[in-house]
Order: structure tokens, then sequence, then C-alpha cells
């Protein structure tokens, strides 16, 4: 029987990825970028499983999973919280929340679906609370790109010429671009708030990637909202800088012409 799973998260490269993994094996794959489509789609399917990225616009991972479990009543399906934050933090909020589990990115794509396909066949649902995945990110690696995570995560998909890894890619970096600039105007702003959200949604998606400098430089934005401190331009310019040493290593891990969506901030 095929699976159904949701997968919750505002990330695109991040839905994607999940996407063409879950697929790969057979499943059946929703995605939502928010908590409130997510809540509208599970209104009208029976999903096998749901995955929640914690941090999500509008509604946060805790509040979408309280609104599934009073939606499904009688039998919700295993909700799956995912965070790039501090697993110690997260997971205790997830299980409060009535998640059957937690999972932290940077997240081992193999592990993962048997992590799923083990909650479904043992017939857990979202108020039961399990063991926890984790696979933390370490000490602040200096690295542009973990090869090896790259070639055992992404390349799976037709290998690291093929198409659906270079759109991947492409979307990946795209998106870094956009969100430096985001964070730049932020930091300008001294918005917090916005430095904190940005800086963890951009941290989940670098660690999936394997962009080990990136993903450190943004944990230390995430964390820095978190403080309520905010940082200054010249971390922005590193940031910005990471983001253009790791495409370069990743177009040339593709054996492609490294290109350019754009390398220096507006001036101010």
């Amino acid at each position: 029987m095929t699976r159904r799973l949701l997968v919750i998260d505002d990330d695109q490269a991040t839905r994607m990825l999940l996407t063409r993994l879950f697929t790969k094996r057979g499943w059946q794959v929703d995605t939502a970028d928010n908590g409130s489509t997510a809540i509208e789609q599970a209104r009208d399917v029976s999903y096998d499983c749901v995955l929640i990225d914690c941090h999500l616009p509008e509604m946060d991972g805790a509040d979408v999973a309280r609104a599934l479990l009073e939606l499904n009543a009688n039998h919700c399906p295993p909700l799956v919280g995912v965070s790039a934050g501090d697993p110690e933090c997260e997971k205790p909020q997830c299980l409060r929340a009535g998640m059957s589990d937690y999972v932290a990115k940077p997240f081992v794509l193999s592990t993962l679906v048997e992590r799923l396909e083990e909650l479904i066949a043992t017939g857990h649902t979202g108020r039961k609370v399990e063991s926890v995945v984790e696979h933390g990110l370490g000490e602040a690696p200096e690295r542009a790109l973990d090869i090896t995570h790259f070639h055992e995560q992404i390349c799976p998909f037709g290998g690291p010429a093929s198409e659906a890894a270079r759109e991947l890619v492409d979307i990946f970096l795209e998106s870094c671009t956009a969100r430096v600039e985001e964070l730049d105007d932020a930091v300008e702003r001294g918005d917090v708030r916005v430095v904190g959200d940005l800086g963890h949604a951009m941290h989940g998606a670098a660690s999936n990637m394997g962009a080990l400098e990136l993903a450190s430089l943004l944990r230390s934005f995430e964390e820095a909202g978190r403080r309520g401190s905010c940082p200054n331009r010249s971390d922005v310019a590193r940031l910005n800088k990471a983001v253009q040493r790791c495409r370069a290593v990743l177009y040339n891990t593709l054996h492609l012409p490294n290109r350019d969506f754009g390398s220096e901030l507006p001036p101010r």
C-alpha cells in the first residue's frame, strides 16, 4: 500500500528534497509552506504521517500539531517535528505538543525514512511519545561543503550531474541570496526577531545541503535573535562571502560553470 506523507516546511529546497526522497521510496507526498494550508489539506486527506517544521510563519510547529490532533481526534497519524534548533529545547516542546517524535536537522535521510516507516508500522499516533532521532551539527566547522554528506544525501537523485540535483542546488542558492538581503535589511532596522527567524530557516536548509560553514554562521544569527542582540552589517557581509564560497564549491561538485545570483550587498 502506498504511504501518504504531508511535509510542512517553509523552505522550498527542503520540501523538494523530502518530496524526491520519499517519492523515490514509493510514497505519495503533499507539501505545505505554512500551518494554515497544511490544516486545510489534512481536512480532505488521510495521511499516514506528517513532518512538521517547528518554526513556521504564522503558526509554529507546536500549534500546527495541536490543530491536527484536534482535527483527527479519533486517530491522528504520527506527527514528527523537525528543527535545526537546540534539540534539548526543541524536543520537549514537540513532545508536549503531542508529536510522536522529533528529528534534528541535518537529518540522515535514510534514517528518517526508516523511522517514519517504523512509526507507521507499529501504529503510533500523534499522542504517543517515542525515541528521538538526532544528528547534530557539532562544533562550528569551517569547510564550505561536506562533500560526503552532499553525495550521500543530495546526489542519490540521479547523481551529481542530474537535472534534479542541479535544480535543488539552484533553488537553495537563490533562496540563500534572497534571504541574505532580507537579513541585511533586518540588521539595518535592528529587527532581532526577523534576524532570528531568518537565521533559523537558513540554518536548517544549509544543514540539509551539507553547507557546513554557512550552517555554522547562520546558527550564530539564529542564537543572536533568540538572545535579543542584533548582528552588524559586517557579520552579514561575512555570511554573504560564505554563500559565494558555497556556491562555487557546489557548482564545482556538479561540474557546472559558477552562476552568479548577485554577490554584493547593496550599499546603505
